[in-house]
């Protein structure tokens, strides 16, 4: 994906300066005539995994929000401690493996002993 494809996706307020990255509001001097190089570094160095979400809200047509950034093993802990709270699971329920390879694999499965 180019540069000229990412940089309209996720920075808004194209001024002739500076333009505001989308996703953490921080103003990111560039002139416009200059290229993209001072936005790519913004990108590079605060939202890894930039590129997928570009690529995802050209796609889509939708703007780009923070949650995208979340990486997935992290939206997965957070999943189980929801599931903990809103259920009142104890945790000695939860290291049941019983309890928990159900709601691991989406799907039941004989434990042999």
């Amino acid at each position: 994906m180019k540069n000229a494809d990412i940089v309209p996706v996720l920075f808004k307020n194209t001024a002739i300066t500076d333009r505001t990255c989308c996703i953490c509001d921080l103003v990111v001097k560039q002139p416009k005539q200059a290229g993209y190089k001072n936005l790519i570094s913004h990108l590079q160095a605060h939202h890894s995994g930039y590129e997928d979400v570009a690529a995802e809200c050209i796609r889509k047509a939708c703007a780009p929000m923070s949650s995208m950034f979340v990486h997935k093993d992290a939206a997965d802990t957070y999943g189980w401690a929801k599931l903990v709270a809103l259920k009142n699971f104890s945790f000695t329920h939860i290291d049941d493996p019983v309890t928990v390879l159900p709601y691991a694999t989406n799907h039941w499965i004989a434990i042999p002993y």
